[in-house]
């Protein structure tokens, strides 16, 4: 604020508002930087070559009369011209979240919303039948929010991947992941012994 706006009698919870810097470059100069944002490659390499596929959820909060794009999401989704805008690549690998080395090896794979997206990797990455790999699935609704379903759907309808799906807001009772856990979970346990 400037200093001809600053009271001495600010209500509470605003007495910090008094100690503001007096321009907005000063505010800004004592903020954080923005952190990067992560986002899992939702391509194998075998699959699709030099390229990598991402799965980007946009995300948009509303504050009375005003919207608010997400940062990451926003800018890639509405930010960028393809071949135009460039775009800072940091790859963090992490070591401990792998296919088996044995390829025979039953996984089951456990994903919420975006969180999909490496698992669509492993899909590509190793075909095998539905016997070996199970998906369990989870989002909102299932006409917006089933992430590749037709990729999924038609590995499933070829008996290559075995599919449990979770929409919570599908209908009355919410349902997650962990329902259809526990629904099946002498099964999954079997998988896992």
């Amino acid at each position: 604020l400037p200093p001809e706006k600053r009271s001495a009698s600010l209500p509470d919870g605003l007495e910090a508002l008094s100690s503001l810097p007096s321009s907005l470059q000063e505010v800004i100069d004592k903020l954080p930087p923005l952190l990067p944002r992560f986002y899992s490659i939702a391509s194998s390499q075998e699959a699709v070559g030099d390229q990598i596929d991402l799965l980007v959820a946009t995300f948009l909060q509303k504050k009375g009369d005003e919207e608010h794009p997400g940062i990451g999401s926003h800018f890639l989704c509405q930010g960028t011209k393809i071949g135009e805008t460039a775009i800072p690549l940091y790859l963090h690998p992490n070591p401990q979240f792998r296919l088996p080395e044995n390829s025979d090896t039953p996984i089951i794979m456990m994903g919420a919303g975006t969180g999909i997206a490496p698992y669509r990797a492993f899909i590509q990455d190793r075909p095998g039948k539905a016997s070996s790999r199970w998906l369990f699935f989870g989002e909102r609704q299932a006409a917006y929010d089933f992430y590749y379903a037709p990729f999924l759907q038609g590995l499933a309808d070829q008996g290559q991947l075995r599919i449990t799906t979770a929409f919570s807001r599908d209908q009355e009772e919410k349902e997650y992941i962990q329902h259809a856990l526990y629904l099946h979970r002498r099964e999954v346990w079997q998988w896992i012994n």
